[in-house]
């Protein structure tokens, strides 16, 4: 669903509404899908999430991430991708001093070390969508 009320099926219209799109408007009544003052499009939501038409007035001027302070927003994934950058320099700097310390000792401690990369990998991936997430639910919640 669109502020407008209109309904349609939501891979359709987030593909009509997209920012390469020519179209920035509902498909029926031709209403605008674009916060006036930050830019940002309008995102539909889902049904279950029991939306309530917005009367074009009523519209706030930024949308969610805007309002919240876009600023808080990337300073918090800058924040992150510090810290993933990091942790992996430090994971791939210990796989690489560990010949030279220990010789071929070390082998399983090699394989310990690229199985603690990929887990690092992996625990940066979910926090990053975690994040992404709830970015998208707090945006979710209104218009």
């Amino acid at each position: 669903m669109i502020p407008c009320g209109h309904i349609f099926g939501s891979l359709c219209i987030s593909r009509w509404l997209e920012n390469a799109s020519t179209h920035q408007d509902c498909p029926n009544c031709r209403r605008r899908m674009v916060y006036s003052e930050c830019g940002h499009n309008i995102r539909p939501v889902q049904i279950d999430w029991n939306p309530r038409p917005v009367r074009d007035a009523d519209m706030p001027e930024k949308c969610g991430i805007c309002r919240a302070g876009g600023g808080e927003v990337e300073e918090r994934l800058r924040m992150l991708k510090m810290r993933q950058e990091a942790e992996e320099r430090a994971l791939v700097g210990m796989r690489i001093q560990l010949p030279g310390f220990f010789g071929a000792f070390c082998r399983g401690s090699i394989l310990s070390v690229e199985r603690r990369i990929e887990e690092s990998k992996e625990g940066w991936r979910r926090e990053l969508e975690g994040l992404y997430a709830e970015l998208r639910r707090e945006q979710r919640v209104e218009w």
